[in-house]
């Protein structure tokens, strides 16, 4: 979901292949092969409602919302539990003797989060592969594949 160029995400721990998923609707295509395609529509159609609720109430008290906040009130009227309060992907990526995410990180002077792995994200860290560091692109896709992997595994 997007509020004045914010990205909230929130999962209702539902998975569906990609093949059966419309993107432009942003739901479950409705198809015999996934029967409860219905209930996942309804679940998301809920969300979305609460989501804006919340929204509005951001803009009726002026106040701009960082994902946190909006992720957090989704979090309390749905009576879910954080798995952790900090989502530092340094944190989690600790085991991988590659410094260089860590050194991208301390250039760039962020800390990255996993809703910072984005195209932007991408796009600086593979410039700072190739440049700063002089690794060749095959070199730089290995790194990548290591994080698109890593996220693959830990998916909150």
């Amino acid at each position: 979901m997007r509020f004045s160029n914010t990205r909230i995400v929130f999962s209702i721990s539902e998975r569906i292949l990609l093949e059966y998923w419309d993107a432009g609707e942003q739901k479950a295509v409705s198809t015999k092969k996934i029967p409860d395609h219905g209930d996942i529509n309804f679940n998301l159609e809920v969300l979305r409602k609460e989501a804006k609720k919340i929204f509005r109430l951001f803009i009726f008290d002026k106040r701009k919302p960082t994902p946190k906040l909006p992720k957090e009130e989704l979090n309390k009227r749905f009576k879910k539990k954080l798995k952790s309060d900090t989502h530092c992907f340094l944190k989690f990526i600790e085991y991988y003797p590659e410094k260089f995410i860590d050194e991208y990180c301390k250039e760039k002077r962020i800390n990255l989060e996993f809703n910072d792995i984005t195209l932007d994200f991408y796009y600086g860290f593979t410039d700072y592969l190739l440049v700063s560091c002089n690794f060749s692109n095959n070199t730089v896709g290995k790194y990548i594949n290591k994080i698109k992997r890593f996220m693959n595994e830990v998916a909150i």
